[in-house]
């Protein structure tokens, strides 16, 4: 979604041909949170994020990263863009 938004493809730095291979380039950075921090900049706590920020959310113990808009998250699925509530955002960065 970033791509869409700013023009960039940041995902064009990582490449992996399976889940272990995607894992170890989050270990190796931090996990995701730091993985993306690596590639945005510092992150930003959930009250100070705008429409168009993107959003690490946590719930039921999964990390979904999305785009944070009015009140809500929008998360790309696989079939779907789905709109979670943005109470369950941990953090995010401004792009």
């Amino acid at each position: 979604m970033v791509k869409e938004i700013t023009g960039i493809d940041h995902s064009a730095a990582f490449s992996y041909a399976s889940k272990e291979d995607a894992d170890e380039i989050l270990f190796k950075n931090g996990g995701l949170a730091g993985l993306i921090s690596k590639i945005l900049g510092p992150s930003v706590p959930r009250e100070f994020l705008e429409v168009g920020d993107v959003a690490l959310v946590n719930i039921k113990g999964m990390k979904l990263m999305g785009i944070q808009m009015n009140g809500y998250v929008a998360v790309k699925t696989d079939n779907r863009v789905a709109h979670l509530d943005d109470k369950h955002v941990t953090k995010g960065w401004h792009i």
